[in-house]
């Protein structure tokens, strides 16, 4: 085990994965992308939106400190209510957007936490689209000074 630990890490640190990649952190990302975000034709830079908005509410002061709290959180995300994430199987794209975010980070400011149908808290920062599932509107947090 020792040595196989050691290697691992030697591995990590070559290729500058962060060590708090954790398998439960990149599955439960993926699983939300993919809910929020999987259907085939969507663009990657929507996949990584959508993962980002999870990792902001996990640094800000107004939400939850872990993902799984943020993610499970009463009325946040449908699949998390409705308990379709439970049997989510994330598809290969959705796994790649989730492992860059992790390992790369948030592309959306800090104050980017809200993701829904229609504009909310203190302004849209970007829409995305979509002839299928319409517009979706990644906004500013309520309480953006907070962020500063």
């Amino acid at each position: 085990g020792m040595k196989y630990n050691r290697l691992r890490d030697l591995k990590k640190k070559d290729l500058n994965i962060k060590d708090d990649i954790q398998f439960d952190c990149l599955y439960l990302l993926s699983k939300v992308i993919h809910s929020e975000a999987g259907s085939s034709w969507i663009s990657e830079y929507h996949r990584r939106m959508v993962g980002s908005v999870v990792l902001n509410r996990v640094a800000s002061p107004e939400f939850p400190n872990t993902m799984n709290e943020v993610v499970y959180q009463r009325g946040q995300y449908a699949g998390a209510i409705n308990g379709s994430l439970n049997h989510i199987i994330p598809s290969e794209a959705c796994v790649r957007s989730a492992f860059k975010l992790i390992a790369d980070g948030s592309i959306a400011p800090s104050s980017v936490v809200f993701q829904a149908e229609f504009p909310q808290g203190s302004g849209v920062y970007k829409t995305v689209n979509d002839p299928y599932l319409g517009t979706t509107y990644f906004c500013y947090s309520s309480r953006p000074w907070l962020y500063d």
